[in-house]
């Protein structure tokens, strides 16, 4: 938990009195796949899964916020 002078400058400006004890976490999940032969060797497939949860008293933090990513990585060479 982080220690700051509410009434510091540009602290004040996000932060609410009313959630003085306000708390948030993050939770990343990766999952990776890559073959490993074929035609497709070396193609990767990642999934990423993400997760913030905010308390109430940070307004830039409150919003809870569920992200999921699908990546395809496919090496060329070029030279």
């Amino acid at each position: 938990m982080t220690k700051v002078d509410p009434d510091s400058k540009g602290y004040a400006s996000w932060y609410s009195a009313d959630g003085k004890h306000a708390k948030h976490w993050e939770r990343d999940v990766d999952l990776k796949y890559v073959v490993q032969g074929g035609k497709a060797k070396d193609l990767a497939l990642r999934l990423q899964w993400a997760t913030n949860r905010g308390g109430n008293g940070y307004g830039a933090l409150d919003q809870d916020t569920d992200e999921y990513r699908v990546i395809v990585d496919y090496p060329i060479n070029v030279f």
